[in-house]
């Protein structure tokens, strides 16, 4: 029998990726596993049609017409091929029958890339585990499916394909809500008053976090931009990944009070400016782009986008940019802020910027400029023109780069002995120069830098900045092994 076909609508997240996407920035997302032996493909194919019924919603195609823009049940096969050279390739229709999805295999590698329109790395994550739990269970694997939750042995589950934006969007579901987590947040209150308090006790610090004048409001429209020489060839983007042991990063971020998101954005800040820079980039500050899970905030089981973005900044402090000579003869006049002030305005900005009621307010505004007639009455071109030149000049030139961090990934016993490890690659949006993807599994930590320039003096700072912690670190370069 055939599977019957839907029309799904776009997310109020996904619905900003088919105007935005194109061989630059293909918004489409990498999340590979390794595992143990060689990946067997007849088996890899058997899985991936397995999961069709289970998860309809990835099988689709997008659709265009003149005022909207869907996705469309796809009745074609989604083919397994061998991994290709380039990274997140743009998709534009005229491969793997129009899939939104890709999957890929090379040696031990499972990789499937995502168009971002479609899903978020949560969903994906789930997606592409239940992928690999049919694959194992192919092997003749003996596997218990109620370890991993979601898998091929459940029929479907609407909320899993539901828009959380519009649920969670609503004023009233929003308050129903906060009911019910009011008494949880009475701990997470009296430890930040707490906090508070010791920090009155403290000497003061100079502020690298806030605006001062109205020469820094200014700034905020274009953050600062790393220098380098373009080299987006026919391979793609460049793509360098770390790979060291989870405990000794997690002792560092401890050291110096921080999570372990905020202490790679205070390694990656620091490192930025450590780097050349001139007088016009100083006046800049490092914006470093980091998406949200919402779901631990917003309970829902869906696989669709439900993450939320924001920026740290970190403003250059007064000093001037040493020279060549001075660098030589070891002299240094330029001024970094302390690890340790980076750290304590990220902290900053991550508790202003993470307040869910706030982050609501911003999504609820969102939907009602995508619900407005007069938007709704604008054809699809018109629109995603516009789009474009909203993301470009307000979105992607307020960012230096961007960091994700899909968090730990955890499988049942019987699944973990056949897994080494789990890695993430994001595409790169215009105007930055670098992306990076991060994801832990069992005691092995993955930190993936794409690029779209030829110099490596970040990803080589930030590693450098590791070992110094104390934490070996072993760097791959996509293709060739380890280089550093």
């Amino acid at each position: 029998m055939g599977q019957e076909l839907k029309t799904y609508a776009l997310d109020n997240a996904g619905a900003l990726f088919p105007a935005v996407a194109d061989e630059w920035d293909s918004c489409v997302f990498r999340l590979s596993v390794e595992m143990v032996r060689v990946v067997d493909p007849v088996l890899l194919q058997q899985a991936v049609s397995d999961c069709r019924m289970r998860f309809p919603f990835f099988y689709v195609r997008l659709v265009k017409t003149a005022f909207r823009c869907s996705f469309r049940t796809n009745p074609e096969p989604l083919l397994v091929t061998p991994e290709p050279k380039q990274v997140n390739r743009h998709q534009d229709g005229s491969t793997n029958h129009g899939h939104c999805v890709g999957i890929f295999y090379h040696g031990c590698r499972i990789s499937i890339e995502m168009f971002h329109g479609l899903s978020d790395g949560f969903g994906t994550l789930c997606f592409l585990n239940a992928v690999l739990f049919r694959y194992l269970e192919l092997q003749g694997h003996m596997l218990h499916p109620e370890e991993l939750g979601v898998t091929t042995h459940q029929e479907p589950v609407f909320e899993e394909q539901e828009d959380a934006y519009r649920r969670y969007g609503k004023p009233k579901e929003r308050r129903k809500h906060q009911r019910r987590q009011r008494p949880e947040h009475q701990a997470e209150h009296q430890a930040e008053h707490q906090r508070r308090k010791r920090s009155e006790h403290q000497p003061e610090q100079p502020d690298v976090g806030h605006l001062h004048s109205l020469k820094d409001l200014l700034a905020t429209i274009h953050s600062h931009r790393i220098q380098g020489s373009f080299a987006m060839q026919a391979d793609g983007y460049r793509v360098m990944e770390g790979r060291l042991p989870v405990e000794p990063l997690v002792l560092a971020a401890r050291r110096a009070d921080a999570s372990i998101t905020q202490f790679l954005a205070a390694i990656l800040t620091e490192c930025v400016m450590q780097m050349k820079n001139t007088a016009a980039q100083r006046e800049r500050p490092v914006n470093i782009c980091i998406p949200v899970n919402l779901r631990p905030m917003f309970p829902s089981g869906t696989l669709r986008n439900f993450s939320f973005f924001f920026r740290t900044h970190v403003l250059f402090p007064p000093g001037e940019q040493k020279s060549g000579d001075q660098e030589k003869e070891g002299k240094n006049t330029e001024i970094v802020p302390d690890r340790a002030q980076i750290v304590e305005s990220i902290r900053t900005t991550f508790k202003d910027s993470l307040n869910g009621e706030q982050m609501m307010r911003a999504v609820e505004n969102n939907l009602r400029l995508e619900d407005h007639p007069l938007v709704q009455a604008t054809i699809l071109p018109i629109r995603y023109a516009v789009t474009r030149l909203i993301r470009r000049n307000a979105g992607n030139r307020r960012r230096t780069l961007t960091l994700s961090n899909l968090g730990r990934v955890s499988l049942p016993d019987c699944m973990s002995e056949h897994v080494q490890g789990y890695s993430m690659m994001l595409p790169v949006g215009h105007e930055e120069t670098h992306s990076i993807g991060v994801v832990s599994y069992g005691s092995r930590f993955s930190v993936s830098f794409t690029s779209t320039i030829q110099e490596s003096e970040l990803e080589t700072r930030f590693f450098d900045a590791l070992r110094k912690e104390g934490i070996p670190v072993e760097v791959f370069q996509y293709g060739r092994g380890v280089v550093l």
